[in-house]
């Protein structure tokens, strides 16, 4: 039963972690601010909180890099067949493919970029540690785009990421 009450106080206090419309979510925030009446008893939240982060820490819950941006220049299409890959139709000469994979506690993503119809670049990257590896790979191709090409280039990103396609598509990129 112990066990049973720890999980569903970790289950209520994520919840209020990331729900910004919560009643606990500012108090769980600044968790000092959480008074206890009595000194010997441990509260339900520091429980929740140590059952989390058992699993991953509490601040990469709560940290969201996401940022909302208004740039028109950023279209986010969904494609499931292969018509992108057609760059005559689409009106693109730089595409760059991205991928991204978690194992264990090991990170990776990596991404090929063609121009022209022509491979030019490809790169890996990984760290130990658990991080969203598919938006990783999407960031780089980022810096990628702004140190090599031109604001008169189209570029298209692949991902088969759908976590991040529905981040773009509501308007959110990595503030960095």
């Amino acid at each position: 039963m112990t066990q049973v009450y720890r999980l569903q106080a970790a289950h209520e206090y994520l919840k209020a972690l990331i729900t910004g419309s919560h009643s606990l979510h500012d108090e769980l925030h600044c968790q000092e601010n959480i008074a206890v009446r009595l000194k010997r008893v441990i509260p339900w939240t520091q429980t929740a909180r140590d059952v989390l982060e058992d699993v991953a820490p509490v601040e990469v819950v709560i940290s969201d890099p996401w940022i909302v941006f208004n740039d028109k220049s950023v279209v986010v299409d969904v494609v499931s067949d292969w018509t992108w890959h057609e760059p005559e139709s689409r009106g693109f000469n730089i595409l760059i493919g991205t991928d991204g994979l978690i194992r264990g506690n090991i990170t990776a993503w990596g991404g090929a970029v063609w121009q022209n119809n022509r491979k030019i670049l490809e790169q890996c990257a990984g760290k130990h540690g658990c991080t969203r590896a598919e938006s990783e790979a999407y960031e780089d191709a980022l810096i990628w785009i702004e140190s090599n090409a031109t604001e008169k280039e189209k570029v298209i990103i692949l991902t088969d990421s759908l976590s991040l396609v529905n981040r773009l598509q509501s308007g959110h990129v990595k503030e960095s």
